[in-house]
């Protein structure tokens, strides 16, 4: 009997102590979670301070890129241009999701367009659009396949001819703008937002060279807008 109650109290105190281990590690645990979460938050708080700084740094890249739209385009051809930020699907656009487009800086060679650029605010896109930007972003898209795209993997680009396109919103806007020919290019994707930009032609067509010309200026425009 005395071997037995010795086993009993023995079971009945490591039952307690392992409950007293358990208490002890679920305390660990929490702690071990509160330095989690605020290691997470210190890195946060650093994060926005840098994202502050590069803000500011962004905000005199602006500079460069207002330069380049406004001057560098036009003698290759280019009566308007307009560099896009889209947004609100989570970085690269998805068909079936809703997108938005929003103009963040722009080029007209005729003044009565400036005033249309300034509304192409949040603008959500049609299927066609979300295409179009899946296709210039996406390396491993399908071939899109669309009348009047010609479209460029390699060098993240789309050449739009408006006689051509099916209808749909993008073929839409340009009639009322009286775009002939858009070259759509790929910048890159910083946080949730995708730039991109539309190098169009009120008439004629670019040549080879010129889309040569398009892709070494917005290849000096990517690296900014990284920044904002």
């Amino acid at each position: 009997m005395a071997d037995i109650g010795g086993i009993v109290k023995d079971v009945i105190l490591g039952a307690f102590g392992c409950a007293g281990l358990w208490k002890l590690l679920e305390k660990h645990l929490d702690d071990k979670s509160l330095i989690a979460k605020a290691k997470i938050a210190a890195e946060s708080k650093a994060s926005s301070a840098e994202r502050r700084i590069l803000t500011e740094a962004g905000m005199l890249s602006l500079h460069t890129v207002s330069d380049v739209i406004e001057k560098n385009f036009a003698p290759l051809g280019a009566d308007r241009v307009i560099l896009f930020s889209g947004h609100n699907c989570g970085g690269v656009p998805s068909p079936g999701k809703p997108y938005y487009v929003t103009a963040m800086q722009w080029y007209a060679a005729n003044p009565e367009h400036m005033e249309r650029m300034e509304a192409y605010r949040r603008i959500r896109v049609d299927p066609a659009y979300i295409k179009m930007l899946y296709c210039i972003s996406c390396p491993t898209a399908d071939e899109p396949n669309e009348p009047g795209w010609r479209y460029d993997r390699n060098n993240g680009l789309i050449v739009l001819k408006t006689d051509e396109m099916d209808r749909c919103q993008l073929k839409t806007y340009y009639e009322a703008e009286g775009v002939v020919e858009s070259v759509i290019v790929f910048l890159g994707i910083t946080d949730f937002n995708l730039y991109y930009m539309s190098i169009a032609r009120h008439e004629g067509s670019y040549s080879e060279a010129n889309i040569s010309d398009i892709l070494l200026q917005t290849n000096r425009i990517a690296p900014e807008v990284l920044k904002w």
